[in-house]
């Protein structure tokens, strides 16, 4: 390494020397093995790769993204490195926005609760589906209490509920994987 070099407040500038690098470079293009000189680790561990976690019914922000971006590269990088990874992506906490939606859906897409129906029913346009939602819960009182009970009723098992929250999560899963797709992760 050359000296680093301060280049503001945060900064820190580190250059690897140049023999170094034309070094590197020529083990890595020597490499016939196509791992560019990187061998497999010796300790295969199984890693678990948390991604994006978007909100169900809500577009994804660029934090997702960014989580995505990063999570992707680190699960790249880890099996390259001979790790067993499973990439996660953690959809459908229980919190009060489900509650309002499995609500909404019972009001307006009855047939969601079901599990035979819920397969079948379009919910459109979930931001849509969420924000109207939403708009009830800030204020219609009885809508916001019933929304606070579907939370509990989702958490002890309530089929209704359940199918409800599948369908949402399915749903949101397919608008996740165009992003997913245009990001080839």
């Amino acid at each position: 390494m050359e000296e680093p070099e301060i280049a503001g407040p945060g900064f820190i500038n580190l250059k690897f020397k140049e023999d170094y690098l034309s070094r590197a470079l020529k083990t890595m293009a020597d490499d016939a093995g196509g791992r560019l000189a990187v061998p497999q680790t010796s300790y295969k561990k199984k890693i678990v790769v948390d991604f994006s976690s978007p909100n169900i019914a809500k577009e994804m922000h660029v934090g997702h993204l960014r989580s995505t971006i990063i999570g992707d590269t680190l699960s790249n990088l880890l099996s390259f490195a001979g790790h067993d990874v499973l990439r996660l992506n953690h959809v459908g906490d229980w919190g009060t926005q489900f509650g309002m939606l499995v609500e909404h859906l019972r009001d307006e897409f009855p047939q969601a609760l079901n599990k035979e129906t819920s397969k079948n029913v379009d919910l459109g346009d979930l931001v849509t589906l969420y924000k109207a939602a939403k708009k009830r819960f800030d204020v219609d009182d009885d809508f916001k209490m019933r929304s606070r009970e579907g939370v509990v009723k989702l958490q002890a098992g309530d089929a209704e509920a359940l199918a409800a929250w599948e369908s949402l999560c399915a749903a949101s899963r397919v608008e996740y994987q165009k992003i997913y797709d245009l990001l080839s992760i």
